[in-house]
């Protein structure tokens, strides 16, 4: 084999691209849209700095990657591995 070239990746097709050159904000894909398949959890404002601050907290849903947003902000996605929710990707601390 000399060459492969992947055409797809989940919802992303590759007749859908954009060159470099053609890029633009109207090209981007904020972080919360590519996620929206995943469950969302809410944490208010002292749950939010607990779990920036990598404190596990306690959530009874399934197992599974979770949207984590805090008064209608995306912060990013958590794990939740036996009721427990972990910091996975944040977006930013501020």
């Amino acid at each position: 084999m000399k060459f492969l070239q992947r055409t797809e990746v989940q919802q992303f097709k590759i007749e859908n691209a954009v060159k470099l050159e053609g890029l633009g904000e109207k090209n981007i894909i904020p972080l919360e849209k590519l996620c929206e398949k995943y469950e969302k959890v809410d944490l208010n404002e002292r749950k939010r700095e607990l779990f920036l601050n990598g404190v596990r907290l306690t959530f009874k849903k399934p197992d599974g990657l979770y949207q984590v947003w805090c008064e209608k902000c995306f912060v990013g996605l958590g794990v939740i591995n036996n009721e427990l929710l972990k910091r996975d990707v944040i977006v930013k601390e501020d």
